[in-house]
């Protein structure tokens, strides 16, 4: 709750301009102020498994095997995917001002605020499956709310974020937390990290371009430009032959008309060149469909086949016992 607050507290007080001074400070102070707390290493026995190979084991349970499928292929659509196109979308679709996009994410933040302090009153009472499916649910459910690109339905979209973020990322450390061992409870959450927020948003990315470079508005060519440039340059070298066919020396006003010619094409030439072709805009009503489709399909599948976690069988030898721990 107090890293969203932190998030809510730089968009709402740190200007873009400053925003890295400000990090590159807090974050030397950190530092040096690291080196002042005791020393704590870590107690018990000797970890013999450091690459946490043994959380691998779990996949052999059917609850937690479904589990890391169906929170995988959704986080394809979550975080690295939802926060770059955030500032697009609303730009493109809902028309917002840059200066504001900042604002409307702060909705975002708001809502897992929210419902991150919710989330333990939740799992109480629908137990951590049910917070688990209301988590990619919600994350098919704003794709498909954002994808109307109207206003009222995007702003309840945004503020789906916290159930989508919380009841999924948060509640999937529940998830590994209750189904791992004594000995593998930390590696358990570093293969879930690894998963969720490592190699899915890796994906995330090319989906992200993907989608977009599928889904471009077409852009109106300045075709206008330049064939006024091209009138402009013929006009010059049409009168320039004249006067070399001819062999007669231009009077006064023929020259102003040739040197008014000259300046107007160097005035189009320059207006050319100013002016630019407006950025191409993703359509996203179309680009959104497919994620928002494919979040609910994952979120269906472990509705009706996924299962409410167990502590783990601690009669198998292999495990460690509550006493040995």
């Amino acid at each position: 709750m107090f890293g969203t607050l932190g998030w809510m507290v730089v968009n709402f007080l740190v200007r873009p301009t400053t925003c890295f001074y400000v990090g590159g400070a807090l974050s030397l102070f950190f530092a040096f102020y690291s080196t002042t707390l005791p020393n704590t290493p870590p107690t018990g026995a000797k970890n013999d498994d450091p690459f946490g190979l043994k959380a691998l084991a779990l996949f052999k349970r059917r609850d937690f095997a479904l589990f890391m499928i169906c929170a995988f292929m959704t986080s394809i659509f979550e975080s690295n995917f939802y926060n770059p196109m955030f500032g697009a979308y609303v730009g493109d679709a809902l028309d917002v001002p840059a200066e504001y996009a900042s604002t409307f994410a702060t909705l975002n933040q708001v809502s897992e605020l929210i419902f991150t302090a919710a989330l333990s009153f939740a799992v109480l009472r629908v137990g951590l499956k049910g917070a688990l499916t209301f988590g990619l649910v919600a994350w098919g459910l704003r794709y498909a709310l954002f994808a109307t690109c109207v206003l009222p339905a995007a702003i309840v979209g945004m503020l789906l974020h916290g159930v989508a973020f919380a009841f999924l990322y948060t509640a999937a450390y529940m998830f590994g937390d209750r189904v791992a061992t004594a000995e593998t409870k930390a590696s358990t959450q570093a293969l879930i990290a690894f998963l969720l927020l490592g190699v899915s948003q890796i994906i995330s990315g090319f989906a992200l371009d993907g989608l977009k470079a599928r889904n471009v508005l077409a852009v109106a060519p300045e075709t206008a430009v330049v064939q006024t440039e091209q009138s402009a340059e013929s006009a010059q070298i049409s009168a320039t032959s004249d006067f070399a066919e001819s062999g007669e020396i231009p009077q006064n006003s023929e020259v102003a008309q040739s040197t008014e010619i000259v300046e107007t094409s160097a005035t189009v030439v320059e207006t050319a060149q100013s002016v630019e072709t407006p950025a191409a805009k993703t359509d996203w009503s179309r680009a959104l469909r497919f994620p928002a489709i494919f979040c609910l399909v994952w979120g269906a599948v472990f509705f009706a086949f996924g299962r409410e976690p167990k502590e783990p069988d601690f009669d198998d030898a292999t495990q460690e016992t509550p006493a040995a721990a």
